[in-house]
Order: C-alpha cells, then structure tokens, then sequence
C-alpha cells in the first residue's frame, strides 16, 4: 500500500494541532511534577523535552478528532483499518442468469399446425383441389386413373350381361318346349327361371362385381393419397367414403374446366 507524502504532512500537522493532542502530550498537573521550561521556547521545543514524560505517565483521552485509522482511511480511502474486515460482498448475478430469473419464457413463434389433408372437410379441401388441378402432371395421372376404372366398369358390364344372356336362353328354351307339346309355362317354372336368374346375378355381384370394384377403390385412394388429394386414404367407412366421393366428383369437374379453359 503507497501514501501520498504531502498528503501524509498534512494529516500530521493537523494531528499535533488538535487538542486531543495536546491533551496527550502535555502532562496532568495533579499527577505529575511540573517542569520548568526555559523562556522563549517554542512549541516545538516544548513537545521535545515533555514527549516521553508524557507518554509513560499518562493516558490519551477520547476526542472528536479523527483516529488514525480515519487518518489512514483519508489517505488510501480504498483500505480498511487493519483487524477489521468488510463482510463479503455477494458476487453479480451474470446478466443472462437475471434476465432467466425475471423474464418468462417466450413462447416459440411459428405457423400454425398444417390441417390433416385425411380428415378435412369438402370445404376445406376446396382450396388444395384448386392448387392441384392447376398442375398438367397432376391432371395426366388423374386422367389415367379415369380412364382404368372406366374399363373396368366395361368389363364388369360385359360379364353381368353375360349373366343375362344366358338367363334369356334358358327362358327362351322353356318357352320353345311349352309350345311344341302346347302347354303354356306354369306359374312355378316362371318362377323357378327367376330365382335362377337371382341367384346368377347374386353370385357374379359377390364374386366378382364387389371383389374388382372394391380392389379398384383401394388403389384409387392409395395413388389420390400419395398425389395429396385431401379426404383421400384407404378407408371402408361410409361417411368417409362419401366425402371422398364429393371431392372427386369436384376434382374432375376442375380438371375439365382447366382444360376448357387453355
């Protein structure tokens, strides 16, 4: 630790001019034999030839004059008189700790959910079937997947018929018969020839109509699906089916007139 030097004389003379001082260094009439002190001397002189009387027989007195820790306090205000010790100062808080401690957490900023393309409604889904129509890709696949369920139902078309022309000629060789030996068909073989035809017609729908048609639906809605047709995923549900045929039904209307239009 560094003192100032005139800084220190300073605080010794006001030191020996304080009375507080005086009081130290001068000793108590009533307890000490005075001393003769020689004429025309100066204080100085006095403080010399008394000083070490002074400070064996006597005791300082308190006063308001600054210690000298205070003393030593003005000359390095950053030092603290020796024994005594500040109590420790608890260290700053890192900005980003307070800033943690008195600000909530902000909640993170985004666009909102996406809507399941699955489960929209028909208007809902008005919006991506306008955006899709407007890719020729998009309309070529759609096309092509129109194009197979229309054979299809060709070919469905023509078994059934299948199915019936046979019914006619089992009819027409009934009647053929009744009119060689003259007798009319009865009341029971009508009916029998119709219960035949039910029960045909019966098992070409169970066994082939619904197995195709339904085989058909299936790819129909995986390839709508992976081409983000909205309410399009395999599903035997009804009301989803119904949905879905409300937005194919207004696809292809779009499609057609997209293409009216170029």
């Amino acid at each position: 630790m560094s003192y100032d030097a005139n800084r220190i004389t300073e605080l010794l003379a006001q030191l020996q001019n304080s009375s507080a001082f005086q009081n130290t260094v001068t000793p108590n009439p009533s307890s000490q034999t005075p001393v003769q002190q020689p004429e025309n001397t100066d204080i100085g002189a006095s403080i010399n030839h008394t000083l070490p009387a002074a400070q064996s027989n006597t005791t300082p007195q308190a006063s308001s004059t600054p210690s000298i820790f205070e003393l030593l306090s003005r000359l390095n205000p950053d030092a603290a008189p020796s024994g005594l010790t500040e109590p420790p100062r608890p260290s700053p808080v890192p900005e980003s700790s307070q800033q943690d401690a008195t600000t909530a957490p902000r909640p993170v900023s985004g666009a909102p959910p996406a809507l399941n393309l699955r489960y929209m409604t028909v208007q809902q889904a008005l919006p991506h079937i306008s955006k899709l129509v407007q890719g020729a890709e998009f309309r070529d696949k759609i096309k092509r997947m129109q194009d197979r369920q229309n054979l299809l139902e060709q070919s469905l078309y023509s078994d059934q018929q299948e199915v019936l022309t046979k019914h006619e000629e089992r009819v027409g060789y009934a009647r053929n018969r009744a009119t060689i030996i003259g007798v009319p068909l009865s009341d029971k073989e009508n009916e029998e020839l119709a219960s035949q035809l039910a029960a045909d017609l019966k098992k070409f729908h169970q066994g082939r109509l619904l197995v195709a048609w339904d085989a058909q639906r299936t790819k129909q809605q995986k390839e709508m699906e992976a081409l983000g047709v909205p309410c399009m995923f395999v599903t035997s549900e009804q009301a989803a089916i119904q949905r879905q045929q409300k937005v194919l039904r207004i696809l292809l209307e779009s499609i057609n007139e997209s293409e009216d239009m170029e």
